[in-house]
């Protein structure tokens, strides 16, 4: 079965069970630098009312699981949106 990004996305969406607020996040990828912390990266990249939590979620990993060179999928806002190359 083939679905669209924008169709992946919203399966994420919903099997997070994101607050109506959020329910427009949109899902990037980000490269982990040596030094990064998941709650680092999610207060500079992600949407106001998304925590680390929410990240490492939809990640299906704990805070402490990202390597420096592994790339990680977060929430992202729009002005990171063509920086971060979003799912």
């Amino acid at each position: 079965m083939n679905i669209t990004r924008r169709q992946l996305n919203e399966l994420i969406r919903e099997s997070l069970n994101l607050s109506e607020e959020n329910k427009d996040a949109k899902i990037g990828q980000y490269k982990v630098k040596d030094g990064d912390t998941l709650s680092g990266i999610t207060a500079k990249h992600s949407p106001k009312g998304f925590t680390s939590a929410d990240n490492a979620k939809l990640n299906k990993i704990s805070a402490d699981d990202i390597k420096a060179g592994t790339f990680i999928d977060i929430y992202v806002t729009d002005e990171y949106e063509g920086e971060m190359g979003p799912l």
